[in-house]
């Protein structure tokens, strides 16, 4: 979809034909039953899903395209673009051009792979197993917003794909609960987190992520880099994507017939959170000045802030406490009209005033959000600013501010 839209706009404004366009990936995936990391070419079996990557190369004014079959890294795309471009390079390359390929089966970087002495004697057998089982999961040919994936690779649990959930499917709640390792926005596509059984990690267990009441994925749980409880999945980007939007997780228990318990999910900033002492801040009452601001409401529950033009707009607030904060989190409940960004200025004792290198921003997205700071710095003193970013009519309602350390 994104690489579509780029070859649209770049013929839109005549810039195709000349254009050098390249498409690769940093690493592949995975995707292992086993919990062997999705990321790391540490056995046979990760490497071979790992290390191959797709490239594409087209070259200015190219009518014709080909497959070439050779080996070649990422390493090869420098000294290829440099050659297209016809500039000599100022320093030592690792790789090649590919247009000096000729009829060489690989490129010299090739020997640089991490595991290339112990598996690539294999390699042409080990990439197409790889290629048969990703297309075993993902299916060929189904537009990408369709696919979803029993990561489990056991025939018994397909036919739950797709599933709406029902009364009778649901068997109450499970024993189980997780925790979500980073972001649950919307606009996420893969997501991790960890199975616990009470407070224990719990692998060999069978989940289905649920969305918007119908089963998009399902997974197991398992141990990886000594981390036991891992899982890992990823969903259709047309789940992705709607603004309404969330993932609620359900054990799978065999029986007479399959069945689903929902577990407890919270994130790991909100488990970190809970675990600190909380400190009483009069938030509602703490608003010093303002910049950029058309409207600023403060009432029983909210602070409303409206900004018509893209004017910086920001929020100056009272200090938290009267003596220094050691690494305190701040927890922002806030609803938005729109996606935007959120930027957090604080001060430090050794650095009073608001830098850039004294923030944190995130990406928050239409409707209500929790937005978690947790600032690293020693001790944390006087006032801090919330900035609401840039780009048109903004409309926010901060409904909660929280701070623990």
């Amino acid at each position: 979809m994104l690489l579509h839209r780029l070859v649209l706009a770049l013929k839109e404004t005549g810039m195709y034909d000349k254009s050098l366009i390249i498409v690769t990936a940093d690493h592949g995936v995975s995707y292992s039953a086993e919990g062997l990391s999705r990321r790391d070419p540490l056995t046979k079996d990760s490497w071979k899903n790992i290390v191959s990557v797709p490239l594409i190369v087209k070259h200015p004014f190219q009518e014709v395209g080909k497959v070439n079959e050779s080996f070649v890294t990422t390493l090869d795309i420098t000294p290829t673009i440099m050659d297209v471009i016809e500039i000599d390079s100022p320093w030592d390359l690792a790789g090649e051009s590919l247009n000096t390929l000729g009829a060489k089966n690989q490129t010299s970087s090739v020997e640089l792979i991490p595991g290339y002495s112990e598996n690539f004697g294999n390699v042409s057998v080990l990439f197409q197993e790889s290629r048969s089982r990703k297309e075993a999961l993902f299916g060929v040919g189904s537009p990408v917003t369709d696919v979803t994936v029993n990561y489990t690779e056991d025939p018994m649990y397909s036919p739950l794909l797709n599933t709406e959930l029902f009364e009778s499917l649901v068997s109450g709640a499970s024993e189980l609960n997780a925790i979500w390792d980073g972001s649950m926005r919307p606009s996420e596509i893969s997501h991790f987190g960890i199975v616990y059984h009470d407070s224990e990690p719990a692998n060999g267990k069978v989940i289905a992520a649920v969305v918007n009441n119908r089963i998009r994925a399902i997974f197991l749980s398992g141990n990886v880099k000594g981390q036991s409880g891992k899982f890992a999945f990823s969903l259709p980007e047309a789940e992705a994507m709607p603004l309404e939007f969330s993932v609620t997780l359900y054990e799978v228990e065999n029986g007479a017939k399959l069945s689903l318990k929902k577990l407890s999910t919270y994130s790991s900033d909100q488990v970190a959170f809970e675990t600190k002492k909380i400190i009483e801040y009069d938030w509602k009452n703490s608003v010093v000045s303002t910049n950029g601001v058309d409207s600023l409401i403060i009432d029983d529950e909210n602070i409303s802030v409206i900004a018509s033009i893209s004017n910086d707009p920001f929020l100056i607030m009272q200090p938290i406490f009267d003596e220094p904060i050691p690494k305190p989190t701040i927890r922002i409940k806030i609803k938005s009209n729109r996606g935007l960004l959120v930027q957090l200025f604080y001060q430090t004792s050794d650095e009073p005033g608001f830098a850039e290198s004294r923030s944190q921003t995130y990406r928050i997205d239409e409707g209500s959000s929790s937005v978690y700071f947790n600032i690293p710095d020693a001790t944390v003193v006087g006032g801090f600013r919330l900035d609401f970013g840039l780009g048109g009519f903004t409309e926010v309602k901060i409904e909660d501010i929280q701070v623990r350390y």
